[in-house]
């Protein structure tokens, strides 16, 4: 499957970086997926659930109470809990920046 690159940062700090193959985010009208190539984008984030998947990610070393993050070694997945933010896709590059 083709992966794109994936960062996740907070004011703070640097939460994930690495090539992915899916993403999924909690926007205010549901949830939305990314695949590589997606047009580009500028979208706003909700309260919930951020689903990552890739063959090879791991758990991002930033771990906070503010921010859970669980790993599913089953379908290759990590979770993270968001507050809101906003995520850019432009070149194959994802952004999300949370709150």
């Amino acid at each position: 499957m083709n992966t794109f690159s994936l960062e996740i940062k907070t004011p703070d700090a640097l939460v994930f970086s690495g090539d992915v193959e899916s993403l999924i985010v909690p926007r205010p009208d549901g949830l939305e997926g990314y695949l590589a190539n997606h047009e580009p984008v500028l979208v706003d984030l909700a309260h919930g659930t951020l689903e990552i998947k890739g063959s090879d990610i791991g758990i991002p070393e930033t771990e906070t109470p503010i921010f859970p993050i669980t790993k599913d070694p089953s379908n290759k997945s990590i979770k993270i809990e968001i507050t809101g933010g906003f995520l850019t896709f432009l070149n194959n590059k994802a952004t999300i920046f949370i709150r």
